[in-house]
């Protein structure tokens, strides 16, 4: 894979990745169906396979995120207003090829087991780029009622 440098770059180590866990974040831009600015936490840290640093391999760490049932809901709501918009366009072949798309991203999101949470695996690289921690919460009683 390369030099360390590289490998600090793109991968969690095994301590930063734990470290990670609790926090609170919140997307930068809409991916994989979570729409931008929707908020999470990050609840563990999980082998994610080896690079190879010099002669050495080492294990690298993904950290998973359960979004806020908030953004599943903010995302579902889009793809209905989508689905709408769709439904004003005149020319039918174009109105069904969007209508379709849309509703497969609809499935996509709803996953084929309901109820369950939305969550995603980040390396290192993923996390800085497409995520902001958002400052800790002083109160932890009750600081994550809306987590799936």
């Amino acid at each position: 894979m390369g030099n360390k440098e590289t490998y600090n770059q793109r991968y969690f180590s095994q301590i930063e990745a734990e470290s990670k866990i609790g926090k609170r974040v919140q997307t930068r831009f809409e991916f994989s169906g979570v729409p931008k600015d929707s908020t999470g936490l990050v609840i563990s840290a999980d082998p994610a396979g080896a690079a190879r640093v010099g002669e050495t391999a080492q294990t690298v760490y993904d950290v998973a995120i359960q979004w806020d049932r908030q953004a599943l809901q903010t995302a579902l709501a889009d793809i209905t207003r989508r689905i709408e918009q769709a439904d004003e366009n005149e020319n039918p072949i174009e109105r069904f090829y969007k209508q379709d798309q849309l509703l497969e991203e609809q499935d996509l999101l709803l996953g084929s087991q309901p109820g369950k949470p939305l969550v995603d695996w980040f390396t290192k690289a993923e996390y800085e780029r497409f995520l902001d921690e958002l400052a800790e919460e002083k109160d932890s009683t009750n600081s994550h009622p809306d987590t799936l």
